[in-house]
């Protein structure tokens, strides 16, 4: 690379990673962005899995403690990303400040929908299974044994009747992708 390259990518806006301090990615993409700087902390869903809300969707960090944000090398904005709230510091290689390559964001970016990135793993499991129908799990410690599908909690889970040590119905939560018809 020439010398007239290298001030190019130097005066080119990047993308850089950041790293929060703990659970303030919100907060610093909110310091960031009062100050003009473009941030992006991608988001998925997550269910909560304690308390009142238990069961509900909620957005949380697809890279926990870690965002993004946009600048040039040679941009003074950078003394704002450094004191900006809730922001810890900014990831170096090699003792440098290095960007991380658009095409990563961009493709990111084209995983989102509705604001939150889609992940494969997040894809609900088709439900084929009707009430009344037999069962049998694949997976976890009840691997074999046959139950009674009766029916869907949610995108993940459902219940099922099981027959365990003598007793033929008690009521169980499974994993959907743990049960095969």
């Amino acid at each position: 690379m020439n010398r007239i390259e290298d001030q190019n990518l130097e005066t080119k806006p990047q993308w850089f990673v950041v790293r929060s301090n703990n659970r303030q990615e919100r907060l610093a993409v909110a310091s960031l962005r009062a100050e003009q700087i473009e941030a992006y902390l991608p988001l998925v869903v997550r269910e909560i899995r304690g308390g009142p809300r238990k069961g509900e969707a909620t957005g949380a960090p697809l890279f926990p403690g870690y965002l993004f944000v946009r600048l040039s090398l040679t941009s003074e904005a950078w003394r704002l990303v450094f004191t900006a709230r809730g922001v810890n510091s900014v990831i170096t290689w090699g003792g440098r400040v290095r960007p991380i390559a658009e095409r990563v964001i961009a493709e990111i970016k084209a995983e989102e929908r509705g604001g939150f990135v889609r992940l494969a793993l997040d894809a609900p499991p088709v439900c084929r299974f009707k009430a009344g129908e037999i069962v049998t799990f694949q997976k976890g410690p009840f691997a074999a044994l046959p139950a009674v599908f009766r029916a869907r909690i949610g995108e993940h889970r459902c219940w099922v009747l099981i027959s365990l040590l003598g007793e033929t119905a008690r009521l169980a939560q499974a994993q959907l992708d743990h049960i095969r018809a």
